[in-house]
């Protein structure tokens, strides 16, 4: 009797089907067509949930904090989908956006709006040489581009309120 080949097929553990969750912003990332546009919605929530739960002081601190667990969650996540950063991976989308709604004094519908817009814009533009953060690779590369982003959207949106545009 001839000996079978093994099989190609990887099980993943109940551990890799959270972290897919998670990286995938509960799955979000699997929506067609604009897949970063959906998850980055998720964003919305949590801004206000750190802003309302725990005020600015500590508003940062725990978007550093999440941003640091993104790298580890998005670098496994693209090996589970074995790709280099797929667009499915979109916690870096949810997590950079809070970022640009630090300080608004209020959540009214345009400035959800404006942060939103703004968010998505730099982000898909990825001016100022913020597409080269790509490069990092994994995880890490995952999270930076779409942090210098969100950063780049926040100084817009602190002009804005200076301005007062909006």
């Amino acid at each position: 009797m001839e000996a079978q080949p093994e099989s190609q097929h990887v099980s993943w553990s109940a551990w890799d089907w959270i972290v897919l969750a998670i990286g995938t912003g509960l799955f979000t990332g699997m929506i067609p067509p604009r897949v970063a546009t959906f998850s980055t919605l998720l964003g919305i929530p949590l801004a206000m949930g750190l802003s309302n739960a725990l005020g600015w002081a500590a508003y940062v601190p725990i978007l550093v904090v999440l941003w640091v667990i993104g790298i580890p969650i998005c670098g496994r996540s693209a090996q589970l989908l074995a790709k280099k950063d797929p667009r499915e991976v979109t916690y870096d989308e949810f997590v950079t956006l809070p970022l640009v709604y630090f300080l608004v004094p209020e959540f009214s519908l345009r400035i959800i709006i404006a942060g939103f817009t703004l968010h998505r814009i730099f982000d898909i533009l990825k001016p100022f040489g913020i597409r080269r953060l790509e490069r990092v690779g994994g995880g890490l590369g995952i999270m930076m581009d779409d942090i210098a982003a969100s950063l780049i959207a926040f100084v817009v949106m602190r002009l804005l309120f200076v301005y007062q545009i909006l």
